[in-house]
């Protein structure tokens, strides 16, 4: 039996589906003996360069690790960020996208970015939200999480993003590049004043903190670990077994993003066109009619669809539509409802109908959206 060595990520979430990933490969080929550590800098109880096992699959976070795994000759895949080595990572350009395509959903003209120090996909994400925020014609404004030099305290972790804070105004959208940064940020926020999500708008990587654990609940990007697992593993496996790998790098794109409190506001100037798209996100599980949107602001049909263009970019009717496609995919994503189910959570008229619309937004059938986002 192959032995593999297994390090865990930082981010508890994704490691946790990352394993689920890797043991159901190993569930379908062959059974592996697998040895479950830390990271590699913290992993002192089984030193990477005397392992005599048959593979690793580990996130290689410093130059060291990279260099130890050269010299010994190890099968072993890398999954997270780095450049040159065989790899299964998350796509943090597509993530970095999302959160950009989110935040400008909402209406915002004023955006910020926080990193995770100088780590390589924070950077990546970064850059990718900062392309798509440039196209759209706005600037972003960058600031770091970053570990005090001296004794760490809550307080000097929360001074740099208190005095970055200083110099934005409301309403800001701010994507972190993870769950982790994302509450520390807005620790700092409400420390300076600000309003969550009122006054700026947060949205986090990773899916990790429970909800009942934060208040406002924070909107979150969901990362396929599960599917990284598997690949990972279906990559070492084949280096195990003295094949050619294709490719280096296999970028796995998120599985979504989950919009709750932190992110649920909206930046428009326009106050009737935020009222009309408030209410028409507030009822993701009917299908509204543009009448009833009408209802709740103070102007004609045509002047709505004017400003709602203008402010949005489309029409109200395609706003309802995106609404509820979204309101599906997540319900594929989070249930194990059968499309007859969905129907009646989401305002479609029927399944045939549902099934329609959403190949006409996706590309694909609602079961082929589930079947490729999950392994099992």
């Amino acid at each position: 039996m192959r032995r593999i060595l297994v390090y865990r990520t930082h981010e508890r979430a994704f490691a946790d589906e990352m394993l689920r990933g890797i043991g159901g490969y190993a569930g379908l080929h062959e059974p592996w003996d697998f040895t479950i550590t830390g990271e590699p800098e913290d992993a002192d109880s089984i030193p990477l360069g005397r392992w005599d096992g048959d593979g690793v699959v580990l996130p290689v976070v410093t130059a060291g690790t990279a260099e130890t795994l050269r010299r010994r000759g190890l099968p072993y895949v890398n999954v997270t960020a780095w450049p040159d080595v065989p790899t299964v990572r998350n796509d943090n350009e597509a993530i970095g996208r999302m959160g950009a395509e989110h935040l400008l959903s909402r209406g915002f003209v004023r955006f910020g970015f926080v990193g995770a120090g100088r780590t390589i996909y924070s950077r990546q994400r970064y850059e990718a939200f900062r392309g798509v925020i440039s196209e759209a014609g706005f600037d972003v404004s960058y600031a770091t999480r970053s570990l005090p030099k001296d004794k760490w305290t809550l307080e000097a972790e929360h001074r740099p993003l208190i005095e970055w804070l200083e110099g934005q105004r409301p309403p800001f959208g701010v994507m972190a590049a993870n769950d982790s940064t994302a509450h520390m940020l807005t620790g700092a926020a409400k420390k300076s004043g600000w309003r969550i999500p009122e006054d700026m708008a947060v949205l986090g990587v990773d899916n990790e903190v429970r909800d009942d654990l934060l208040n406002p609940p924070l909107s979150s990007i969901i990362p396929d670990g599960r599917k990284v697992g598997f690949l990972a593993a279906e990559m070492l496996h084949r280096m195990m077994d003295g094949g050619r790998i294709p490719g280096k790098v296999i970028a796995v794109p998120p599985l979504g993003l989950v919009a709750r409190r932190s992110t649920d506001t909206l930046g428009f100037d326009d106050e009737e066109v935020a009222k009309a798209l408030r209410f028409i996100r507030q009822h993701p599980d009917r299908a509204v009619a543009v009448n009833e949107v009408l209802e709740k602001v103070a102007m004609s049909r045509r002047t709505l669809e004017r400003r709602f263009a203008a402010a949005v970019g489309h029409s109200p009717w395609r706003e309802i539509r995106r609404v509820q496609v979204e309101h599906v995919k997540r319900m594929l994503i989070e249930t194990d409802w059968p499309v007859k189910r969905l129907v009646g959570n989401s305002g479609f008229p029927s399944a045939a109908r549902l099934i329609e619309v959403f190949r006409e937004e996706t590309g694909e059938t609602p079961i082929a959206y589930r079947m490729r986002h999950r392994l099992t």
